[in-house]
């Protein structure tokens, strides 16, 4: 708790203090005394943030040994919670609308916005995003998950609020990004065709052959971060179809000697399954899959969606690990790719994220941006505490 500990001992030991009347009276070190005992602010409870909610637990942040670019400020962390038993007790809604997350900032409380996958099941995904810096191998006790409101209306649930940047293209937001070329992947001609499709809320596109475009996040300064893309392919071109996320950009949006990207490409040309390449690369691909490349599975251009996510993270050197048709937000399962540029060689340089396409046709939907470092924070649970 942020409470400054209270000096109750009392340090002068037989102070003699004149009484009305006549006399003294005497007054001993209690601090000496061994069956006295002394209270920190730190041992009481915090006040009740909405008695609405019947009960309440207290959510420990822990972080790991390695502190991410600009800290563990707006870093999104992950809480597991059994809501399923919850439901079953009567403790919280089968909709979840009553379970929220409060954050005390040493004087007030903050209700956050929260971001909820599985409700009424076993192992809920709640994410939220951290509101103070934590050091490195230490902890913060100040959030708590509060529950038991059966009249609890909707919650507040922007994830823009929740990660560093979100986009489902619920609405245009194609003005929020630098479009056009980003780099020189493949061929002379820029692309800057991306349309907004509001029936099906997602962004189209068909570069044509040996053009390049891309949306990017200027201005975005981060550097540790994961990103991820959910894309749909219809068609591509006849010579090295390429598409990826890249990250720590620095540029002037048309071409730049400085990033990192994972890609899932195809050299051999434009087939039924092009894309079954992936991998690392930098610097205008002259140093193509520079730390390794897999053996992806193909994806084919029927509409399915895939999953596209990248992790990297460090200096000295760069950590990077790259997934694809895996869990969003956080991969649990092992990355298709994972290596580390050299420390004589690694760019250290905060930048911008971009999602760049060359020779293809489809459509891109959910892009998701979060800060990221390995070890990730953790979280846990305290016991169940009823409203007062």
């Amino acid at each position: 708790m942020k409470f400054l500990s209270l000096a109750l001992g009392l340090v002068l030991a037989a102070l003699a203090v004149p009484m009305v009347g006549g006399g003294t009276a005497l007054f001993t070190s209690q601090v000496q005394n061994p069956g006295n005992t002394f209270t920190t602010a730190s041992s009481f409870p915090l006040p009740w943030w909405d008695t609405a909610y019947a009960f309440r637990r207290q959510i420990t942040v822990a972080t790991g040994a390695n502190t991410p670019y600009k800290g563990y400020d707006d870093y999104s962390v992950q809480l597991g919670v059994d809501t399923a038993s919850l439901v079953g007790s009567g403790k919280l809604q089968a909709d979840c609308d009553d379970l929220r997350l409060a954050y005390w900032n040493g004087s007030s409380w903050v209700e956050l916005n929260r971001d909820a996958y599985a409700c009424n099941g076993g192992s809920t995904e709640l994410w939220f995003k951290l509101q103070a810096d934590i050091p490195a191998s230490s902890s913060d006790d100040d959030y708590y998950l509060y529950y038991g409101n059966p009249l609890a209306s909707s919650p507040p649930a922007d994830r823009s609020e929740v990660y560093l940047h979100y986009n489902n293209w619920s609405s245009n937001r194609l003005g929020e990004y630098a479009i056009g070329r980003q780099d020189a992947w493949h061929g002379t001609g820029t692309y800057a065709g991306f349309s907004w499709d509001g029936v099906n809320q997602r962004v189209n596109f068909n570069t044509g052959d040996n053009f390049t475009g891309g949306l990017r996040l200027a201005g975005f300064g981060e550097r540790d971060l994961y990103v991820e893309q959910v894309v749909r392919y219809i068609g591509c071109y006849p010579s090295d179809v390429t598409q990826g996320l890249t990250a720590r950009y620095s540029g002037d949006g048309t071409s730049s000697d400085n990033w990192y990207a994972f890609v899932q490409a195809n050299s051999s040309g434009c087939s039924v399954n092009p894309y079954t390449n992936p991998a690392m690369q930098k610097d205008n691909r002259t140093d193509a899959g520079f730390c390794g490349s897999g053996a992806g599975t193909a994806w084919a251009l029927d509409g399915s969606l895939h999953r596209q996510g990248f992790a990297m993270w460090g200096v000295n050197p760069t950590s990077m690990k790259g997934w694809l048709d895996k869990s969003p937000r956080k991969p649990v399962e092992a990355s298709d790719l994972a290596c580390s540029d050299a420390a004589a060689t690694d760019h250290e340089n905060a930048g911008d994220v971009a999602w760049v396409q060359a020779q293809t046709a489809g459509s891109f939907d959910d892009f998701l941006v979060r800060r990221y470092t390995e070890p990730e924070p953790t979280t846990s649970l305290g016991t169940e505490e009823s409203a007062p």
